[in-house]
């Protein structure tokens, strides 16, 4: 019986065991809005749990806040 996670490969009488790569895992990354809270607009956007642990708060193009010169909204982070 062969294990599974592993290959046998015989090169002129020798047997290597070689190993499988491993993906990394998915469970790091997290779905947040990021909400203007004077005008209601928002955008969804993943982050990093793992390295990003604070709230994020992030200057980005509101085009409700739009006065003609495409001024950023200040967007807080919130649970979808």
């Amino acid at each position: 019986m062969v294990d599974k996670s592993s290959t046998n490969r015989v090169n002129s009488g020798r047997v290597r065991l070689f190993r499988k790569k491993r993906m990394a895992k998915k469970g790091n990354r997290q779905l947040i809005k990021l909400r203007n809270k004077k005008t209601g607009t928002f955008y969804v956007s993943q982050k990093n749990r793992v390295n990003t642990t604070d709230k994020l708060q992030l200057k980005k193009f509101d085009p409700k806040e739009n006065d003609g010169k495409g001024a950023p909204g200040i967007f807080n982070e919130e649970k979808v």
